[in-house]
């Protein structure tokens, strides 16, 4: 339970670190909120289920490192996803600058 519990926080607060980004970019908050909430729990969906189908959903001893595993890439997947995007939305931001000044001569 404990662990479910954190998870559910970690979500939230990954989910809150895209409406910054979100924030910074003037983009909507809520959509971003729901990407960075989303790629957190489907990560630890996706290992735990991919882990269940290779011991054929038997509890075994590893299962509580695989459940500890599965918090931690929840952490670093949307991590790595989250810093993507922001070097894609600054390049994009960029381009668009250059799009103004352009426009300015």
């Amino acid at each position: 339970m404990v662990n479910f519990v954190v998870q559910i926080i970690v979500s939230l607060l990954i989910g809150v670190s895209y409406t910054y980004l979100a924030k910074r970019f003037e983009k909507n908050k809520v959509f971003y909120f729901f990407i960075g909430f989303m790629v957190s729990w489907s990560t630890r969906f996706v290992y735990l289920l991919i882990y269940g189908f290779s011991t054929d959903f038997k509890i075994e001893e590893g299962f509580v490192g695989n459940r500890y595993l599965s918090v931690l890439l929840s952490i670093i997947i949307p991590y790595l996803f989250f810093i993507a995007l922001r070097k894609r939305l600054v390049k994009k931001s960029l381009e668009n600058n250059n799009l103004d000044e352009i426009g300015k001569e």
